[in-house]
Order: structure tokens, then C-alpha cells, then sequence
């Protein structure tokens, strides 16, 4: 199942998103394994905007012996590579505001990962940002793939091909701010909706190399020094999502 067309009106900012996401949060029968991080595009010398979406727990994979076997929603199907935070403690209490330099003080284990971006919506992206944000920042999953210290990150150089197509490198040069100022966004926006920050939630701080198109079939592969992590995707499903995006 795919909707052509955004449900009713699309959230004009924010605010309107957040209700709607919530909303759509209270039927979707899953529990919350993390959240991931998305950019609001702003114009040229401005700061980013950012907004947080829900991950589910069964949509969460784990890297194993060959490609991970990923099934995304029809519609508008992608991939992002990203750094995703796993708190080690819970956290508490939050500074007003969070910094970079204090999510550098939390307890965190990083994995390199994937992360699954696809929704029933056709387009779903030219609605704008709080649309996507609406949609569960158009999240359908993460496959987590290698742990890495914290200290090698800021040097690694992560590359990715699709199909075997040209491979793109990229690192946390394109996380505007890095992934600690995704952190500390991700930590106090939750933390102001009244979100548990609890060990073990995953935090996915943004794309390294950008968004890139998948289809069925497809066979991403990522790599960075010595560490492989292949991903093999067929699309289909995204009845119930379309579903629920119907009634909220």
C-alpha cells in the first residue's frame, strides 16, 4: 500500500508535527528503541533546525554474517549512514541548554549504522520538514553495525555504494555542529517533551554522506578502515503505517 498524496494537510511547522507525531505514536504498536535526528534545510548562514523521530524496536537489526536482509515501505525509499549513540546510564539531570561539549560527558557506546528512511508517502519530502517530522522523520529502521570509540570518530572516513554504483565518502564533517551537537539536541528536546532517557535507548545523529536512493534489490555496502557492513533491501509493505497516517 502507498498514498500518493500527503493525508489531509501537511503540518505547516513544527509544533503542528510534533502533535501529529504523537498522536501517531500512541497507536503504532511498538515500543520506542531510540530516536534519530533530522536537518530542517534553512537558508544560507543560518544554524540548523533539527527535529527528532521515533525508532521502533522491531525495526532495529543487528549486523551478521553476510548482507541484513531490510524491507522498506513503497513510496520514497533511501538510506542514511550514520554514528548512532547507545546511552550506557540514564540521563539525568539535562543542562539548559545542552551543549556539545557536555553530550561529550555522557556515557555512550557508538555503533557505525544504517538508517532506514521510507514512508507510504510518495514525495513525502517536498511537504517539507514537518511533514517528514509528522511521519516519524520518516524513519522504517537502523541496522547497527560496528562499535568504535569514541575518540576514532572524529577521523573516520566512512564510505558507501549502492548497487555498485560510484562509492560516496563522507564523515562527521557533514553533521552540521558533529554528532555531539546532534546529541545534545536529540537529549534536551526529548527531555523537554517528557521522553524517558534510559540505557540502551539509540540516538542516529545524522547522515555522513548523505541520503541515497534505494530501490528493490538493492545492496548497500559501507565501509570504514577495516569494517564492512552490507545491507540488502526489498521494498513492499507499509500497509499499517499508510494506514495510520490515514487516521491521525
Amino acid at each position: 500500500m502507498r498514498l500518493d498524496e500527503f493525508p489531509g494537510d501537511a503540518p505547516p511547522e513544527l509544533v503542528a508535527a510534533y502533535r501529529v507525531q504523537r498522536l501517531a505514536i500512541e497507536q503504532w504498536d511498538d515500543r520506542i528503541a531510540g530516536w534519530k535526528v533530522g536537518l530542517v534545510p534553512v537558508s544560507a548562514g543560518e544554524p540548523p533546525g533539527r527535529f527528532v523521530g521515533p525508532v521502533w524496536s522491531r525495526s532495529v537489526a543487528e549486523q551478521s554474517t553476510g548482507a541484513v536482509p531490510v524491507t522498506l515501505f513503497r513510496g520514497e525509499s533511501f538510506i542514511e549512514v550514520e554514528w548512532i549513540a547507545e546511552l550506557c546510564g540514564d540521563i539525568a539531570p539535562i543542562p539548559d541548554p545542552a551543549s556539545p561539549e557536555w553530550a561529550r560527558t555522557l556515557p555512550v557506546r557508538w555503533r557505525l549504522g544504517v538508517e532506514l528512511c521510507s514512508s507510504p508517502i510518495v514525495g513525502l519530502r517536498s511537504h517539507g520538514a514537518p511533514a517528514v517530522c509528522a511521519d516519524f522523520g520518516i524513519n522504517s529502521g537502523l541496522v547497527l553495525g560496528p562499535e568504535r570509540e569514541a575518540a576514532e570518530i572524529p577521523h573516520a572516513r566512512v564510505t558507501v555504494d549502492v548497487d555498485g554504483d560510484e562509492p560516496v565518502e563522507g564523515g562527521v564533517d557533514r553533521v552540521p555542529g558533529g554528532v555531539h551537537a546532534a546529541l545534545a539536541f536529540a537529549v534536551s528536546t526529548l527531555s523537554a517533551r517528557g521522553e524517558p532517557l534510559r540505557a540502551g535507548l539509540l540516538i542516529a545523529t545524522g547522515a555522513l554522506t548523505g541520503a541515497h536512493q534505494v530501490r528493490e534489490g538493492s545492496l548497500v555496502t559501507v565501509t570504514e578502515g577495516a569494517h564492512t557492513l552490507e545491507v540488502a533491501i526489498a521494498i513492499g509493505g507499509g500497509g499499517a503505517r499508510a494506514r495510520r497516517i490515514e487516521s491521525v
